[in-house]
């Protein structure tokens, strides 16, 4: 007999939550500074809105705060795993961010 199957299994390790948060960004290469929104975050990563594309394998700092009391702020460092333009917006783009380590 088999199991039913489940065709929107949530094939990752973490669940990922919708956050919707500002972030702030910090480019380990040259220090330089940004902001974004945090779109969702999970235990080994996070999914960020930004004006500039990243490279895939920068390092960055970044912190997102938390407006819920029952929420802590997060900050870590993470390298980018994936960036595109959102739909074809100059100054829209998605980076997919793995995290290296909570600071």
């Amino acid at each position: 007999m088999t199991e039913p199957s489940n065709a929107h299994a949530e094939k990752r390790g973490f669940i990922r939550m919708q956050v919707n948060t500002p972030a702030e960004i910090i480019i380990s290469a040259d220090g330089q500074q940004a902001r974004g929104t945090c779109l969702n975050l999970s235990g080994n990563g996070m999914l960020l809105e930004v004006e500039q594309p990243h490279a895939i394998g920068s390092i960055l700092v970044v912190f997102v705060s938390s407006d819920h009391g029952h929420s802590p702020s997060i900050e870590a460092e993470c390298t980018v795993m994936r960036s595109e333009p959102v739909d074809d917006t100059p100054n829209r783009h998605l980076i997919g961010v793995t995290i290296n380590r909570i600071l």
